[in-house]
This record gives C-alpha cells, structure tokens and sequence, in this order.
C-alpha cells in the first residue's frame, strides 16, 4: 500500500511538472518574444525609472497634441501648421509624420535644437525615417525598407538585454536574460559604419553575440592616429583603437611585473570587483573584457559613473596619499591626478597650484567627443576652419598659432631638460662602474633626481598637464644631478 502511496506520490509531481511546463509553453506561445519595456518595470522599478528619464528612454515619444511639441511656444505659424503633422518627435527635437496607407514615417521640414533653444530648418525634410535612422532608435527593428512597426519605440531594456520573454515566464530565472557589460552592446549603434547586408545600421544582433563575429559586419577602420572629427556616432570604433580598448589588457599582460591589483583599471572585471570590495587573481591566458563603456558610463540613466572631475583620476594616479611623495629609486606609475595637482614628487618640492585646475580632463582630451581620449593640437594641419581645438573652449581670444606654439614651449622645454639630464644621469652611473664611490647622501641625491625624471615622464603630458610643476621639479633634478656629478665624475 505504502508503496502503491509512493507511486502515486510520484506520478503526481510528474503531472504537476508537465501541466506547469505545458503551461509555460502554452504562455510562450501567447507572449511575444520582446514584451517591452513596460513588462521590466514591477521587478526593476529602480532601474527602470532611471531608464525612462534617459536620452534612450525618451528617444522617441509620440505627439498627441502641440503640448507635446518640445518649443512649441518658440515656434512661428508656418512651423506650427507643419509640426502639427508630428506623430513622433525623435532625439528631443526631430519629427516624424506617419503616412497611413503605407505605414512610413518622414521626417518634417523643421528641429528644434532643444540645448540652444531655436528653431531651423531640417535638412533632411522628407526622408523615410525607417530607411535612415529608424534601426538604432527603436527596439526589435525589422529588417530596413520593410516598413513593419518595432516591438518599442524607442531604446528600451530589450536593446541591450534581450528579447525579455523567456526570463518573465520563468519567474525571473536570471540565465534568461542577457547582462553583458561589453562595449559590443553599446557598438551595435554607436558604430559610425558597421553594416551588414548594404544596411545602414546593424541588423541581426543580441546582445549576448559579439558584434564583429555577426555575419556580414564591416568594421570602418579608424587610425588612431588621425584628427579626430564629429563624425556621427564614431565612438566604438574609436574606443576600439584607443588605450581603453585592448592596449590596456595588451600591456597589462605584457608587464612582468603586472599583478592582480592591476586588473581593477585594466579590465572590466577587475573594477567590477573592486566594487565589490573582492580581488581577483591575474591570469595572463585569460580572456579579459577591456575597459568598458559602463566603466565610465551608467548603462540606466546614461549619466557618468562619477562626477568628471574625478572619473579619469580613479585609475590614472599613482595611489600616493594625499600629501605624501613617492620614494626615491621607485619608479612612479601613471601620477597624472598628482602630477595635474601639483604634489607628489620626491625631495620636498613645494607644491604648485595649476592654472588649469578647473579644467576637467574631458575638456581636453574628448573634444569633438572623440573617444580616442586624444588632445586636439590648436595648430593641427587636418583641422577644419570650423572644428574646435583642445585649446578653444576657454582660449579662444589667442589664435590657433599662439595656442599651439604655448604647447610647444612646454613640451619642448620638458623634453629637452629630460634629455639633458638622462645624459648627466648616464655619466655618474658610468662613473660609479668605474670604480668612483658615492656617499649615503649622494646615492639619495641621484634616487630622488632619477625618480623625479620618471615622475614627470610618467605623467605622460610632457609638462602641459602643470608645467610649472615640472619646471620646478626638473630644476631640483638639476641640482641634485649637478652636485653628485661634480664629486664623481672627472
């Protein structure tokens, strides 16, 4: 009996998990594969709300009457009658009207610029918006010129973690979904001309592939070297060939000395654990994610991971506490954050402010928003009369010439001086072979100088991060240098 009890026991659970399998198969076959965003907002309120306030959260937003025309009230008459055509109004300041026998949106005769606050004419008046643009501003995009509507207008949560379908009818089962932090997600549209099949955008792509193993993809080649330019949505194929890309995972295994501290501002998973107050240990065979975009992007609401004053300086610093220097005979890493402030070199150099302290680091090397993190020389032969140099936005009484010739002066008189004294450095160190003595303070002199120089190296801007910090510091090198080469060397 008990065994009969058993058998039933068991058949039962049996029928119970296929009845709830059937359901969930029946529930597959009712709920579509992209729910929306909408369906991600009872168990990711927090996120989700970060969301919806973000540049892809409001990418395109329908027009039911004027009030939701942004700058409505700025507008003339004649813009006015054309606007109220709108259906949707794209990236705050594009519209679109819907033709109803064929489904196709074209974009109106006027934008607003909504950061100037004007409006002007619309260059591309008249364009099929799913033909040009419609691919990376929407989410589940059909295939271009098939004139079929997205599962959401809009970027939602299914652009960058996948058609969420299968993770809500498992109750949530995390395997379901996609969370991937590679800077693919982000390059399946930021791409500046990526295509596949004559397309002008990316077609085919979710988010757990890796874009350039797609089928089809052709990746424009960015010289890493060249000036860079707006250009639109440029930005991972510059990261791709920038520092952030693969030369900080690239060099970071190439270090014999590299250890798994280092991982924390050389890969994805290093700073992801670093969050999380964990440590993980190097292994120079793995396959590493390279610094990322949500490194110092919030993937939600699309703002900095941290305020721009401070973002760069979490990893390009040489971890001195505030006020400290480095040793003499160490050789400093990176000191940029120090170097820029003023502080840190060996010896007692008396700190030195920077006429440049309010300047972010962004305001330098991400002009244009280019993403190569390249300075934009003032004096730069491939810049057009109207591209705006690294020097411009606080400099723009002085000329091109006269900005560029103050970089110069700086970082040939750095370089110059570095040169120099590696000579008098080259000189003692041969005059120690062979056989002259140096006494304790003597030593301490040459460690200091030698450090110093590789203080202001390291900094990596040749002196135009703070130069009068480096004047300072290559003139105390100078001095210690001259003292022990006048004892030994004859």
């Amino acid at each position: 009996m008990k065994k009969a009890l058993k058998i039933a026991s068991l058949l039962g659970l049996i029928l119970v998990a296929l009845l709830a399998s059937n359901l969930v198969s029946a529930a597959k076959k009712q709920v579509p594969e992209y729910v929306g965003s909408q369906a991600c907002l009872g168990c990711h309120a927090d996120r989700w709300s970060s969301w919806a306030g973000s540049h892809h959260g409001t990418m395109v937003l329908p027009i039911n009457d004027p009030s939701d025309i942004p700058g409505y009230d700025k507008a003339t008459e004649e813009q006015k009658e054309e606007l109220r055509k709108a259906d949707y109004v794209i990236s705050g300041g594009r519209f679109v009207a819907k033709d109803h026998e064929t489904g196709k949106l074209s974009f109106l005769k006027f934008e607003w610029h909504h950061d100037e606050g004007y409006w002007a004419e619309y260059d591309d008046a008249g364009v099929v918006w799913q033909d040009r643009c419609m691919g990376c501003h929407v989410t589940g995009s059909p295939k271009a010129g098939l004139g079929n509507e997205p599962t959401e207008f809009g970027i939602g949560c299914e652009a960058c973690h996948g058609a969420g379908r299968d993770h809500i009818t498992s109750k949530g089962d995390p395997s379901k979904i996609t969370l991937n932090v590679s800077s693919d997600v982000c390059g399946q549209c930021h791409n500046s001309g990526y295509t596949r099949d004559g397309n002008r955008w990316v077609y085919g792509y979710r988010p757990a592939d890796k874009l350039l193993e797609l089928d089809g993809i052709v990746p424009k080649p960015i010289d890493p070297n060249a000036t860079p330019n707006l250009g639109h949505h440029k930005t991972y194929g510059e990261w791709m060939v920038s520092g952030h890309g693969q030369k900080a995972i690239n060099d970071l295994k190439a270090n014999d000395h590299a250890s798994g501290a280092c991982l924390e501002c050389h890969t994805q998973e290093g700073k992801e654990a670093a969050d999380h107050d964990e440590t993980i240990t190097l292994d120079k065979n793995a396959e590493y994610a390279a610094i990322s975009c949500v490194t110092c992007h919030r993937p939600h609401g699309l703002g900095l991971a941290m305020d721009e004053k401070n973002l760069c300086a979490t990893c390009h610093n040489a971890s001195l506490a505030e006020g400290t220097t480095v040793k003499p005979g160490s050789t400093p890493h990176h000191p940029t954050k120090e170097f820029f402030q003023g502080w840190g070199a060996a010896g007692g150099i008396t700190s030195t402010g920077n006429v440049h302290k309010d300047v972010t680091c962004q305001e330098c090397h991400m002009q244009n928003n280019n993403h190569l993190m390249k300075v934009i020389r003032p004096d730069d032969p491939n810049l057009n009369e109207d591209s705006a140099d690294s020097c411009m936005v606080c400099h723009s009484d002085a000329s091109r010439e006269t900005r560029g010739a103050y970089l110069d002066m700086w970082q040939e008189f750095t370089s110059s001086k570095i040169e120099t004294l590696r000579a008098d450095v080259t000189a003692i160190e041969a005059a120690v072979k062979a056989g002259a003595t140096l006494t304790a303070d003597q030593k301490l002199q040459l460690d200091t100088a030698k450090t110093n120089l590789l203080y202001v190296e390291a900094d990596g801007s040749m002196g135009a991060h703070n130069f009068d910090y480096a004047a300072k510091i290559l003139a105390a090198a100078q001095k210690d240098l001259s003292a022990v080469k006048a004892a030994v060397v004859k």
